[in-house]
């Protein structure tokens, strides 16, 4: 007789446990669930860097950015020009070059410099060398080619005010300088068979006003 209701008695617990067990999946799901938000909205958000053409400013070289003219006057802008300094500038940049500065103010010579890369000119000459001092030969304009060379200047752009023996057949000194007398040179060579006139020395000049 008391079959039935202990059936019902067992299907109302079950229906009871399942019911509870739903209330606490829901509950921790919650639980969980809260959680999660609440650690979203405590962690700082982290901004992502937009690629370069996408920021407000392009990062454009110093050299490119348009900017105002500046207060450089067009005449001060001057291109360098061949002076006595060149030769001292190249010392820094080629270890031959020696240059030694003349301490003595009265002097006429302001530095004398001898560059070991010097090479003779090359020469047309063949046979028997004569040095000539005519104005004409191909001796003397040897001598201009390699006076030139010495100091880095065309034969065109120079004034040759005297060459002359340098104390033997071999060895010959040329005067010289630029048509505005700005740069002064006097240079040595000396004659290399089957080679040509060879610079071995420079001196940059402070003046013209002496026995040649």
């Amino acid at each position: 007789m008391n079959e039935p209701n202990s059936r019902t008695s067992k299907q109302r617990k079950r229906k009871s446990e399942r019911l509870l067990n739903r209330l606490i999946f829901s509950i921790v799901l919650l639980v969980v669930v809260t959680t999660v938000i609440l650690i979203n909205i405590d962690m700082p958000v982290k901004q992502v860097a937009a690629p370069p053409e996408q920021q407000g400013e392009t990062n454009i070289p110093t050299s490119e950015k348009t900017h105002e003219p500046s207060d450089v006057k067009e005449e001060e802008i001057k291109e360098p020009s061949k002076s006595t300094s060149q030769p001292i500038e190249e010392q820094t940049t080629s270890p031959g070059i020696v240059s030694k500065p003349e301490q003595d103010e009265d002097s006429i010579v302001i530095e004398t410099i001898v560059d070991t890369s010097w090479e003779p000119i090359g020469t047309k000459q063949t046979g028997y060398h004569e040095s000539k001092y005519d104005g004409k030969s191909i001796d003397w304009n040897e001598k201009k080619e390699a006076i030139a060379y010495a100091t880095l200047f065309d034969v065109e752009d120079l004034i040759f005010w005297k060459i002359k023996n340098g104390g033997d057949e071999q060895r010959s000194i040329g005067i010289v300088s630029t048509f505005d007398k700005k740069h002064k040179y006097r240079v040595y060579l000396q004659w290399e068979d089957g080679k040509g006139w060879k610079p071995t020395k420079l001196e940059v000049l402070r003046t013209l006003d002496f026995e040649y």
